[in-house]
């Protein structure tokens, strides 16, 4: 077997034939034009044509993922029509006298790199929007002469599709070509490419980087969007474990309700009206609000009034469920100019969350003062995020109880025993679980932002996007470390972040003794079946353990 470490970009298994693809958007050799006007003319008609291409995808699209998701070729659209674009093709085929297909070719590729080189990523992936239109263009100008339509896998056993680089008007074919899941050697989670991907519930995982070469023609592959891995050439004993999954996956999570599962499963939310979301799905609570998005939401702290009215409306919706609302995790990433949060070369790791909050205790009580206002609404939990040492929670502790001190002397009603917990989020943290734990109520493991840092590779960062795995010793080291503090100190403990929503590592989260996992009201359903599998069948393990 050989394991493949790629990023989970959507989630779902899908088990098939492998099917190579070449690069979406071919060399085109440069060839001078005899006649110039000729050549702009063909440009022109091929322009026309991949427009009414467009608008015919996007009416397509709108069927099938809807009429915001089908934007992306309206922005496709405007992209054929960008001044700076169409000056760059149209200079090239009259200054430099080549034909159009090279000049779109050389245009396209320029452009292309100007967006690879960006340091915003949603900005980055528009570097393959921009292969998209020039692909469609070169189609448009020579159908026999280009890849125009990728390669269509007929009727038969399903296939994998292995392709360097997904582009939007691709996966739209995909069911059609008889394509379960999709492979790639580059790529972003945040590309629109993924985004389709998960909206069309195709199973994919991106960036795979040089591992993509050792994939071959033919081979049977067990593709798991959810974790992210990759197995080519799976024993039988895999492959019955990720069938049994898959077909577990697919059968109605209702059939599942009245099972008592091992594990609480909540789920996150960003707003109060996430919660009717997180109820339809069978969560059992909110195990992460992220209030901080009222800033953005509004363009401006919110007052206390606003911010009451939110945390009392989402404990409301969940009608007695827990929700816990983790206090603003404010950094230089969020552009807040009116706090004076300037940016940083290193936020992540910067001015934020609990350390903003205690530099701004005026800030800080306003949200304090809100929070216990709305805690007779509801059973509200209070998370503070980026925690790292015990005095920033004495010192939390402290400005709680000036707050209490004030709504009992304003006669305004509070529930005097709100939990209290901290997020475990970095190795000093966790290192220091003991001692934490004892000044909380329940931990929440941000498993994200410990895999960052644990392993010192940026999530966000494509070139190192890899080693950010949250299966690697030191990460689950580091939670089995804070799990078990929180279970001698007598505590709770809660898994959110990536790893909350990785079933393989189910087993390990059980066996620490963890109490819950917060996970997107999307991937309750999944979480739900893979608990199942795993009381009736046993540990989902991690691929990378499948040899040993």
């Amino acid at each position: 077997m050989k394991q493949i470490r790629g990023i989970a970009a959507s989630r779902g298994v899908a088990i098939g034939k492998l099917v190579l693809e070449k690069a979406p958007v071919p060399h085109v050799e440069k060839k001078k034009a005899e006649n110039s006007a000729a050549e702009l003319a063909r440009f022109e008609q091929a322009l026309e044509k991949a427009k009414k291409e467009l608008s015919q995808l996007y009416l397509v699209a709108v069927e099938q993922v809807g009429k915001e998701c089908s934007m992306i070729f309206q922005l496709h659209e405007m992209m054929l029509e960008d001044p700076d674009f169409l000056e760059s093709v149209t200079g090239k085929i009259l200054r430099e006298q080549v034909c159009a297909e090279y000049a779109v070719w050389k245009a396209g590729k320029e452009l292309s790199t100007v967006f690879s080189s960006l340091e915003d990523q949603y900005m980055r992936g528009r570097a393959a929007d921009v292969q998209d239109i020039c692909l469609r263009l070169l189609c448009s100008l020579d159908p026999e002469g280009f890849l125009c339509h990728a390669r269509t896998v007929g009727e038969g056993e399903p296939c994998i599709l292995a392709l360097p680089q997904l582009l939007p008007s691709r996966i739209m074919r995909l069911r059609g070509d008889g394509i379960s899941g999709v492979i790639t050697g580059s790529g972003s989670r945040r590309s629109h490419s993924a985004i389709l991907a998960r909206i069309l519930g195709i199973p994919a995982v991106v960036s795979t980087g040089p591992s993509f070469s050792a994939l071959q023609e033919g081979e049977t592959v067990v593709l798991d969007g959810s974790t992210g891995w990759i197995c080519a050439d799976p024993d039988q004993e895999t492959l019955r474990r990720y069938r049994r999954r898959q077909k577990l996956a697919g059968e109605p999570s209702a059939a599942l309700g009245n099972e008592q599962s091992p594990l609480r499963l909540l789920a996150t939310a960003a707003a109060p009206e996430n919660a009717q979301e997180a109820l339809e799905d069978g969560a059992e609570g909110i195990g992460l609000y992220r209030s901080e998005l009222l800033c953005l939401s509004t363009g401006e702290m919110p007052q206390e009034e606003e911010q009451f009215l939110a945390y009392k409306a989402i404990l409301e919706h969940m009608k007695g469920k827990p929700v816990t609302i983790r206090t603003m995790d404010i950094s230089g990433e969020i552009n807040l100019p009116y706090l004076g949060v300037m940016e940083e070369e290193n936020p992540a790791m910067g001015y934020r969350a609990i350390r903003f909050s205690l530099n701004h205790p005026e800030l800080f009580r306003v949200q304090l003062r809100a929070l216990l206002r709305a805690s007779v609404y509801g059973e509200l939990r209070i998370l503070l995020p980026m925690v790292t040492t015990e005095q920033e929670i004495l010192q939390a502790k402290e400005q709680l109880q000036q707050v209490r001190g004030e709504l009992e002397a304003e006669k305004i009603p509070f529930h005097s025993a709100v939990p209290l917990g901290v997020m475990i989020e970095t190795p000093a943290a966790a290192l220091i679980a003991g001692t934490l734990a004892r000044q909380v109520d329940f931990f929440s493991i941000g498993t994200s932002d410990l895999t960052q840092f644990a392993t010192g590779a940026d999530r966000a960062n494509l070139r190192v996007a890899y080693l950010h795995d949250c299966h690697h010793p030191a990460v689950l080291q580091l939670i089995r470390a804070a799990a078990q503090a929180a279970a001698e100190a007598g505590i709770p403990v809660s898994i959110c972040g990536e790893a909350a929503s990785d079933v393989s590592l189910l087993g390990f989260f059980l066996e620490c003794g963890v109490s819950s996992l917060t996970v997107p009201p999307a991937n309750l359903g999944e979480i739900r079946s893979a608990l199942q599998a795993l009381q009736n069948f046993g540990d989902p393990q991690p691929l990378e353990e499948e040899e040993k």
